[in-house]
């Protein structure tokens, strides 16, 4: 800073201060040690406090498209026809995974030091699982689509029962491309919950280590519980502190309405 100037027959009015340089260098070691260890404390936590809202978005994500695809859509067909969906009549689902946030596993490595290192390993194959179930997916929606119009052009075959037996059907279309179909419908099947219940596991260990490790700071959790609708608030949500409603009330009670020209939107 440029030196403090007095003025003739004036007193200065600001104080001369020493450079950062020579501030951060007169701080004491062990006051920077434990600046230092806070601030990556602060920073672990945060890690990990993000890693149970990704495992969240990814168990909501899972948990939807098997709803979607082997319970709702099942049921739909059975309450129609009276009888369960074979496994070239569930419809393909076009999700966008990539929106869904994802674990970043370079930033938890501090969990090794927890009283259970090895849940560092599991949640890395919980996210691979998830990934795998994902690119499963994809697979098969575009597999479903070739499934469905090589079954067009075979039902467009001259002299053919009527109605055409599934069985039939399957080796016109081609016994290869059924089977595998087959094969990538079954294991959505299968894995999808499985993969939603391990994702729900897993955000619960990860809490519960988090809670070991910083036992006076708040860590997060996700649970199970039904809404109305995707947006709808929780029913058990903790209302803000009495001081934040307060403060807002007064605002509000204070704050001049703003008013704006017709072609304007007019807000308070």
């Amino acid at each position: 800073p440029p030196p403090c100037r007095r003025a003739a027959g004036r007193p200065a009015l600001r104080r001369c201060s020493a450079p950062r340089s020579a501030q951060a260098a007169s701080r004491s070691p062990v006051a920077e040690a434990i600046r230092r260890w806070r601030a990556d404390r602060l920073s672990e936590l945060s890690a990990g406090n993000e890693a149970i809202f990704a495992l969240c978005q990814m168990f909501t994500h899972t948990a939807n498209i098997n709803n979607q695809m082997f319970v709702a859509h099942a049921k739909e067909f059975r309450d129609k026809s009276g009888r369960d969906p074979n496994y070239a009549e569930i419809l393909p689902m076009q999700v966008s995974a990539d929106r869904v946030l994802r674990l970043q596993l370079d930033k938890l490595g501090f969990l090794l030091r927890s009283h259970d290192p090895d849940v560092l390993n599991r949640l890395a194959v919980t996210a691979l699982d998830f990934d795998v179930m994902m690119k499963l997916l994809e697979d098969r929606n575009a597999l479903h689509l070739e499934w469905q119009q090589e079954s067009a052009r075979a039902l467009a075959t001259p002299n053919l029962p009527d109605p055409v037996p599934f069985e039939l059907l399957e080796q016109l279309v081609g016994i290869h491309r059924s089977f595998l179909l087959r094969h990538m419908t079954d294991g959505l099947r299968e894995r999808l919950p499985e993969c939603a219940a391990n994702l729900e596991r897993i955000g619960k260990q990860v809490h519960d280590a988090l809670s070991l490790m910083f036992p006076t700071r708040r860590t997060y959790r996700f649970e199970r519980r039904e809404r109305p609708d995707a947006v709808a608030t929780p029913p058990s949500t903790a209302k803000p502190r009495l001081w934040r409603r307060c403060v807002l009330a007064i605002a509000k009670a204070l704050r001049k309405p703003v008013t704006f020209s017709r072609s304007r939107i007019g807000s308070n």
